[in-house]
């Protein structure tokens, strides 16, 4: 039989509870740690506050009655790994029209606009801003891997381009960003969408064929990705229809990251890239093609202010 006298039992206590104070200091510092933590939620709530505005003038500029005018615009998408739409505020009465990809459409109603006259829409969007981004459950990937109009990943060009990078899923992604940043030669702005295999075979385009280009390659490569059209930022300011860009994101480690091979930028500042539209043909919403703006109306104009 095993003897303990009392002064070892005394000691073995001791030691337990010491034992059992520094387990829980350290489970309790662990929490602590956890708690403060700010979750990738939180990283957006705590980003940075930035406010744009735009606006257009609706013209009649006939000397009839313009009946049943309608207008269509894009809002800045609502959530993108680097965005959160916090608060939109239109001049006028309107109807908001999310569509599939996460795209928001103002709509706006007018009965009636008189002769010789005019309808200012203003709109003023309160958004968070953050280089820290949030991930974003990708579902299903089929769209962002799929062929569509200017995006034309099964072309025979298209694929003998994208094998020519091999290797880690990563490196691949930013060898492509690469090459079609030093082998496209950029233009001034063309007004026709010419697409990815035009800036693969005559090497030139304005930043949407770059950001076709690069999408296309990348999903050849089995990488998801899109083409989105907005603005580039670094504060808050007025938006201007000569500053409208396009550019890429590719969907890795659960986040969408920026390539923008026009601007020489990959996976830097995406918390300048605001987002108005997430680009894609085979997306169906009343904006249709256009990219600003639609206006259905007779005798009306837009100038965008």
């Amino acid at each position: 039989m095993l003897f303990i006298d009392k002064k070892e039992k005394l000691h073995v206590g001791i030691e337990m509870k010491q034992t059992l104070y520094i387990s829980m200091g350290i489970f309790g510092t662990i929490l602590l740690i956890l708690f403060l933590l700010p979750s990738k939620d939180e990283q957006v709530e705590q980003a940075v506050q930035r406010v744009i505005q735009y606006g257009f003038e609706i013209r009649n500029s006939s000397n009839t009655l313009a009946k049943d005018v309608d207008f269509w615009t894009y809002a800045p998408v609502k959530r993108t790994s680097s965005q959160k739409l916090e608060r939109l505020t239109v001049s006028y009465p309107h109807e908001l029209i999310e569509d599939k990809l996460g795209n928001q459409i103002v709509h706006i109603h007018f009965e009636f606009i008189p002769p010789f006259s005019s309808k200012i829409v203003n709109v003023q969007a309160e958004l968070m801003m953050s280089d820290e981004l949030y991930g974003i459950d990708l579902k299903d990937q089929s769209l962002y891997l799929a062929a569509e109009k200017f995006i034309e990943v099964n072309h025979p060009d298209i694929q003998k381009a994208a094998k020519a990078f091999s290797g880690h899923h990563l490196s691949d992604v930013k060898s492509i960003y690469q090459w079609v940043a030093n082998h496209v030669q950029g233009v001034a702005y063309v007004r026709e969408d010419r697409g990815a295999l035009y800036a693969l075979n005559h090497k030139s385009g304005d930043c949407t064929e770059y950001a076709y280009l690069f999408t296309a390659m990348c999903r050849a490569k089995g990488v998801p990705s899109r083409v989105l059209g907005g603005y580039v930022m670094a504060e808050n300011g007025k938006l201007s229809a000569e500053s409208y860009h396009n550019w890429s994101e590719f969907y890795y480690a659960g986040v969408w990251n920026v390539s923008d091979p026009q601007m020489k930028v990959f996976m830097e500042h995406p918390s300048r890239f605001v987002t108005m539209n997430i680009i894609s043909s085979d997306n169906e919403n009343p904006m249709r093609e256009f990219q600003r703006f639609r206006i259905q109306g007779d005798n009306i104009s837009v100038i965008i202010q």
